[in-house]
């Protein structure tokens, strides 16, 4: 095949979605392999690689295989493929088998070049399509590329066919046909190409390997097919289910056919094992053409978008179908000249009879409307017409839908069919529209029937319609309405001042101009319409600075200034500020069983505050503490008696500042205190101001404390016995199982082992 030149061109198309393209049918598109260890002899001999030499830069190991890697060294990897060749797992893009990321680990070679990969490739797609790149798209811009043309020795790698099998009609035999013509314009763009071929990976959707497609085969007999083409000229094929690598739905990343990114990986170790094994083509590449006359037998795209359905008699001819042709029970018509299904609506003749095909080539029988006139094409599936028909009524047309023809054309107006009047517009019942005839106004709702009633509802507005069967409508329009003068609120055609509710808010109309930002008195109380006009509801509504109650009841009426710690959307504390008489609030405010510090309305978290004279400090939840506190390594006292105020150790009000208190003063303290610790919530056992070690009795059983820290699961020793904490700290009793172990601690509140 001529010399080695420098790129490996790697077609591999998998799969992505597939549209409906131009009329074509379209259906529904790992582990490790081992590397192989060739000896040193035959690679040798089958591509001339000679062992590093003991004096050069790197020395060759035991057992070293990268000869065998080497066969394609300095040859650049061109991929031309669809979604494996990709790397799509079905949700995202990963480095697919044919990176380099992937595939260099592995073997040596130059680059990969995968510029020509496109998602939802198909052997048998045809060219003109855009959405996805079909395989004789792919080969015709291969072989245009430049970069290719200097190619003298192109090594190409094809990978596809799944597509084909899930998103095509197409049949297998025209699969086998597009990829032969492909293989063919391959070599004749360059004698010298070298060519290998890879089967689809896997295959789950709508089932497992033997589900039948919509091309009328399945992947198993997919896979078969394409083999034998490959083997027709002579391309080495590599088939995962020869290798050991795991194809089930746990390796794919969609779990029906894009591998997971590991799987990936797997799978480009096994595409160099394949390539080192038939390494040979690239010294001694006999060309071959395949000699099997591959038939098409079924549905076939056209490149330009046509489709065909090709047949085979009982002698074995296969011939292109034409004219009135039935497929499976359904009858097509396909062009007698072009042998195409046709591809719009229309009559057609043949043998001296009219039929009517529909735009998806379907003959259609029964009532068909052509150029306004309803014509007959039978109902016993011979599917020629009978006459041009002078039917009338509600007549269901040969495509499933109802018509209301007069003396058998389309009919436009008013007709009673089953106790109600209905409108049609070329013959096709109105829904949810207004009518105009005989110089009045009717609707007609979503079933179609004219609408009566003294207060009928048509988008949130009452309109009179009487209850006499007449069904126009009384007096003027109601409503909101798109009026010359704009929009406006009318009522029996009035301009209207008061509220209305509207789309499930209530708004304030004066002449029927809807009001915005302004206060409104009615029916004894205020309200307040905010800047797009709807009545304001909210336990704090700013207004101009100041909040007000409007309730949260759907009422909306004014109750008064604000007060309390009300929501208003504001940024801080979850959107809650506290209020007095409307406005923010700054100090101190009983709530919820505690006070907290407020400034500006926000509440404010750790820190010191002062108020009526005293010092205080708030937590980091906000609260005001009280007890013994250690507030930066300094301990404090602020009482016990619900006042919270800073004091001496003694009791007495604290007046000096802060930063001068005594915290030595606190000796006297004693119990299971908050200090701010690390610990169990800030909290630690002290007795006489120093913190503990020991057994204390607290909420009704005992702990143990260690430098006032109460200690959970474990072992203590104390006044000459044996104790156990469980995981809360309590000490035990009863018998207990502890590490595997059966002990007993008495049953009388002594709690030691015995």
């Amino acid at each position: 095949m001529g010399k080695v030149g420098k790129n490996l061109l790697l077609a591999g198309l998998a799969l992505s979605t597939s549209l409906l393209v131009n009329g074509s049918l379209q259906m529904a598109s790992a582990d490790e392999g081992t590397t192989p260890r060739e000896s040193l002899t035959t690679t040798q001999a089958i591509e001339g690689v000679l062992p590093t030499q003991p004096d050069a830069d790197q020395k060759v190991p035991v057992d070293d295989t990268s000869h065998t890697k080497r066969a394609f060294d300095g040859r650049n990897l061109w991929a031309l493929g669809d979604s494996l060749s990709v790397g799509y797992t079905g949700s995202n893009t990963v480095d697919s088998w044919s990176s380099e990321e992937n595939l260099k680990p592995v073997m040596d070679y130059g680059s990969s070049k995968r510029g020509h990969s496109h998602s939802g490739s198909q052997i048998s797609g045809p060219s003109s399509s855009t959405n996805p790149i079909n395989f004789t798209k792919t080969v015709a811009d291969v072989i245009a590329d430049p970069d290719f043309k200097a190619e003298q020795q192109p090594i190409v790698i094809i990978e596809l066919g799944v597509n084909d099998l899930n998103y095509s009609g197409n049949n297998l035999g025209y699969v086998q046909q597009r990829l032969v013509q492909n293989i063919r314009t391959l070599r004749a763009a360059n004698p010298n190409i070298v060519i290998y071929g890879i089967l689809p990976f896997a295959d789950y959707l709508g089932g497992d390997f033997n589900t039948v497609h919509g091309g009328g085969y399945s992947y198993n007999q997919l896979t078969d097919a394409l083999t034998d083409v490959y083997k027709g000229f002579n391309i080495p094929v590599l088939d995962w289910s020869k290798y050991d690598i795991d194809r089930s739905r746990d390796a794919l990343g969609d779990k029906v056919v894009h591998p997971t990114a590991e799987t990936y990986q797997k799978m480009s170790a096994v595409v160099a094992e394949f390539l080192q094994a038939n390494a040979g083509l690239l010294k001694d590449n006999t060309e071959t053409d395949t000699t099997s006359n591959y038939q098409s037998v079924g549905w076939q795209s056209l490149d330009n978008g046509d489709v065909q359905y090709s047949m085979k008699d009982d002698k074995g001819n296969v011939t292109l179908a034409s004219g009135k042709t039935k497929i499976n029970g359904v009858y097509y018509w396909f062009d007698p000249k072009t042998n195409v299904l046709a591809k719009k609506a229309g009559e057609v003749a043949e043998n001296g009879k009219t039929y009517y095909t529909g735009a998806d080539g379907k003959l259609i029988q029964g009532y068909v409307v052509v150029n306004g006139q309803v014509n007959y094409y039978g109902d016993n599936n011979t599917y020629y017409k009978r006459y041009n028909s002078d039917e009338s009524g509600y007549i269901q047309m040969g495509d499933g839908s109802y018509r209301w023809i007069e003396n058998g054309q389309l009919y436009t107006g008013f007709r009673s069919y089953y106790g109600a009047y209905y409108y049609f517009v070329d013959g096709v019942r109105q829904e949810n529209q207004w009518v105009s005839q005989w110089g009045k106004k009717y609707y007609v709702g979503a079933d179609g029937r004219s609408v009566q009633g003294k207060a009928y509802k048509i988008n949130g507005v009452a309109y009179d319609f009487g209850t006499d069967s007449t069904f126009y409508l009384r007096g003027g329009e109601s409503g909101y309405l798109n009026t010359s003068d704009g929009w406006r609120w009318l009522e029996n055609g009035q301009l209207y001042t008061g509220f209305r509710s509207y789309y499930g808010a209530y708004y304030y109309f004066i002449n029927g101009v809807r009001q915005e930002n302004r206060w409104v008195k009615e029916w004894g109380n205020t309200y307040y319409v905010g800047a797009d006009g709807r009545s304001v509801q909210g336990d704090a509504y700013i207004i101009d600075g100041v909040a007000y109650n409007f309730g949260t009841n759907g009422t909306f009426n004014l109750r008064g200034t604000a007060s309390g710690y009300l929501y208003d959307g504001s940024q801080s504390n979850g959107g809650y500020r506290w209020y007095e008489d409307g406005n923010l609030y700054t100090g101190f405010r009983y709530y919820t069983g505690t006070y907290y510090w407020f400034v500006d309305g926000v509440r404010q978290n750790a820190g010191w505050r002062e108020a009526w004279g005293n010092k205080y400090y708030t937590d980091a939840n906000g609260r005001a503490v009280q007890g013994w506190q250690t507030i930066n390594g300094q301990s404090y006292y602020f009482g016990n008696d619900g006042t919270y105020f800073l004091r001496n150790a003694d009791g007495s009000k604290f007046t000096g500042d802060v930063s001068d208190y005594n915290g030595s003063a606190s000796s006297a303290k004693s119990g299971y205190l908050y200090d701010g610790s690390q610990f169990n919530g800030g909290y630690r056992w002290y007795e006489n101001g120093q913190l503990y070690t020991g057994f204390r009795f607290y909420m009704g059983t005992y702990y143990w404390f260690v430098d006032g820290v109460r200690q959970n699961e474990g072992w203590r020793t104390a006044w000459g016995y044996k104790y156990w904490t469980d995981k809360d700290g309590r000490a035990v009793q009863g018998w207990q199982t502890i590490d595997g172990q059966r002990y007993f601690f008495g049953n009388d509140g002594t709690y030691y082992l015995r």
